[in-house]
């Protein structure tokens, strides 16, 4: 049927044809570029390097990251997942995870190279739970595991009443002052490289700690750093006769000592 006043048959623009095959073409480009760069293995993550653990495995780090799963489920035509689809944020996350990891930084290096970089948490002392079972927690209070034996000479904090306790998080007492106290003390201790082999902090108003044979009144945190120096010195000191069991009394406000033996 013809047109209305013998006008032609309506057609695409050519200005617009031309624009339409640009854009089928620019999108076939960008789909090929795409494809190169998730399929070809040379953006495949087949280098990458852990350095800082020396507690947690290896294995455990990469497994916890999720790169591990990854690698599994890549198919047969690669070994590795490609660099573009793993995220370094999502890892950092995950790695921190595991209670011993204190910071975690992953680094992604282009074309085809994985880095982590791990600090770990450092047991500072260890916490009765139970029936003779230790909590190990760091410097900051934080429960790392639990474990029927005391891997290293840390000092046990006994009086905090522990029922329960979640690896990874931050341990919680009946006795929250007394926890407070101890946190602060292990952190103190660890400073200085003491050997103390517990602490009581039921009462914060009345801190014991047992050293070499000794008990300790440590009496209130008020004055903490000079007791603590005052105690250090003693137990370093070349001329102290090693094996007396006695009572040292750190509470005197003029910080003069009192040592009394056990008969």
């Amino acid at each position: 049927m013809p047109n209305r006043r013998g006008s032609r048959p309506h057609s695409v623009p050519l200005k617009k044809r031309r624009r339409l095959f640009g854009g089928v073409v620019f999108l076939f480009i960008i789909a090929i570029a795409l494809a190169v760069v998730f399929f070809t293995p040379l953006l495949d993550l087949s280098n990458h390097h852990l350095y800082g653990n020396s507690t947690v495995t290896a294995e455990e780090i990469w497994q916890a990251s999720g790169f591990t799963t990854r690698i599994e489920r890549t198919s047969g035509l690669r070994s590795y997942p490609n660099f573009f689809s793993v995220s370094a944020s999502r890892m950092e996350r995950n790695i921190l995870s595991i209670p011993y990891i204190y910071t975690a930084e992953v680094i992604k290096s282009f074309p085809n190279t994985i880095t982590i970089h791990v600090t770990e948490r450092i047991p500072a002392g260890y916490v009765i739970f139970q029936d003779m079972m230790f909590i190990y927690i760091d410097r900051h209070g934080m429960a790392l595991e639990m474990r029927s034996y005391m891997s290293q000479i840390l000092p046990v904090i006994v009086g905090l009443g522990i029922d329960s306790f979640t690896p990874g998080t931050y341990l919680e007492a009946a006795n929250n002052q007394a926890l407070a106290v101890a946190v602060e003390l292990t952190q103190m201790i660890q400073e200085r490289g003491m050997f103390i082999d517990e602490i009581n902090t039921a009462d914060p108003y009345n801190i014991r700690l047992f050293a070499e044979n000794i008990e300790v009144i440590f009496g209130t945190m008020n004055r903490a750093d000079e007791k603590l120096t005052h105690l250090n010195a003693i137990l370093n000191d070349a001329n102290r006769e090693r094996g007396i069991r006695g009572t040292l009394d750190l509470t005197n406000p003029t910080g003069s000592y009192v040592f009394i033996p056990q008969r």
